[in-house]
């Protein structure tokens, strides 16, 4: 008997035009089926021998009649979304590391996909190891995702990240974002308000820290580098004292949207010790006092040969 090629709207639930409700009664094994849900294409092939349990959307079993028949995903479609909780149930390191094993198996390192952190906090612990997130994953934290880092590990993003303007780390280990990750690293994400009372000192060093620069082989491209941006959306915000160490690009939305005000009295407040390539910009920086005893807002390394300000 020929196989057939069947069409489905829906994955399960066994409505009209679901995958699960055609009858195993009328497979073959080697039967094809195709089908878009929510805009995503998947192709299936049918497996009359394996058995097992349905773990949609990869396993599929037939409502009525299965047998051992079970249809299997074929093609993973690209920007696949995995929930981490499928592949362990707590919210550890290890939980999102096996995911991260099904999808480097699933997507060959290449493909993209998305992972998909729910709601709680997710802990990476002093005892377990650093962990990378490869650059065609895409990290997605929903609102109360949070992700608290020991002060001995380091959490490496290589690929985009899809989070709101509010707290996505904790903790006092560190966030790396490598080149082309994301296109702005944001002090929200460590928990910054911008609201002229809380210190936000702790979050916006966080986040000139998880940036990444680059500079190109003088030999090959001269002059070429590359910078994060770190981007501090329209606020007042407090803090105390930041050390730039390394080149940066550091914006607001102007400087009567965007204000950081030191309450540091006496020394110097932004205190810039990379030699090249930092610039701020559409920002402000005063003081809670009207009054300094020492020190500068910004102090710049003497040695710097390039670094820029502009309003």
């Amino acid at each position: 008997m020929a196989n057939k090629i069947r069409g489905f709207i829906t994955l399960t639930g066994g409505g009209t035009g679901a995958l699960d409700a055609i009858s195993g009664s009328l497979l073959t094994d080697g039967d094809m089926a195709v089908g878009v849900v929510n805009g995503i294409a998947y192709e299936y092939r049918l497996d009359a021998t394996l058995g097992g349990s349905e773990s949609s959307p990869r396993i599929i079993a037939p409502d009525t009649n299965p047998g051992n028949k079970r249809w299997v995903m074929t093609t993973i479609p690209n920007n696949y979304e995995y929930d981490a909780l499928a592949y362990g149930d707590t919210f550890t390191k290890a939980t999102i590391s096996a995911a991260l094993v099904v999808i480097a198996a699933a997507t060959s390192g290449t493909t993209p996909a998305t992972l998909l952190l729910q709601p709680g906090t997710w802990v990476i612990a002093a005892g377990d190891a650093d962990l990378i997130i490869p650059a065609n994953v895409t990290l997605k934290m929903p609102p109360g995702a949070i992700i608290d880092i020991d002060v001995l590990r380091t959490l490496t993003i290589s690929g985009p990240l899809e989070a709101g303007l509010r707290q996505t780390f904790d903790g006092s280990g560190s966030v790396k974002f490598t080149r082309g990750a994301v296109k702005c690293v944001y002090p929200q994400w460590w928990g910054a308000l911008g609201n002229a009372v809380h210190d936000d000192t702790a979050a916006i060093q966080a986040a000139i820290d998880s940036t990444v620069y680059e500079l190109v082989t003088w030999a090959t491209n001269e002059g070429t580098s590359y910078r994060n941006i770190v981007r501090i959306p329209t606020g007042s915000y407090i803090f105390g004292v930041l050390t730039i160490s390394h080149p940066v690009k550091i914006m607001g939305d102007g400087m009567f949207a965007t204000v950081l005000r030191t309450t540091e009295i006496g020394d110097n407040a932004i205190d810039i010790t990379s030699e090249i390539a930092v610039e701020i910009s559409d920002l402000a920086i005063g003081s809670t006092h009207t009054v300094q005893t020492g020190g500068s807002l910004v102090r710049v390394l003497p040695a710097t040969n390039y670094n820029q300000f502009s309003k």
